[in-house]
């Protein structure tokens, strides 16, 4: 790959970003439902960056599955407080992994910050 690609690889990605954070700032101003935010984002996890399973987890007196696509229900129910804890105890680390494979789809989501483990 020549530096010009790299380039253009780095401008496409971060026209796509620009774009999706004016979609999620329209929507937010626009005062859209939360059940409308969180399709928006999995439209957007879905559709443009092509993920296939995601089950984002909220804290409201206690963590919960807030939205999902590709998990099934069970899956759903996970106790996602172990995951939670080992995050914030490696955080540092984790936020300065390589991204896995371009071909990797899975992730997790806890809250605002979403984390993608490393492959092995």
């Amino acid at each position: 790959m020549t530096r010009l690609d790299r380039i253009n690889e780095r401008l496409n990605l971060k026209e796509f970003q620009l774009g999706a954070l004016l979609d999620v700032t329209k929507a937010i101003n626009n005062n859209l439902q939360r059940e409308e935010l969180l399709k928006l984002y999995a439209d957007i996890m879905h559709d443009e960056l092509g993920i296939t399973r995601l089950m984002l987890f909220e804290h409201s007196g206690g963590w919960r599955c807030a939205h999902a696509f590709g998990a099934d229900e069970s899956q759903q129910l996970v106790d996602v407080r172990p995951l939670i804890e080992r995050s914030r105890t490696f955080s540092s680390s984790v936020l300065q992994m390589k991204p896995c494979s371009q071909d990797s789809t899975s992730q997790f989501l806890f809250s605002t910050a979403s984390f993608r483990w490393p492959c092995y």
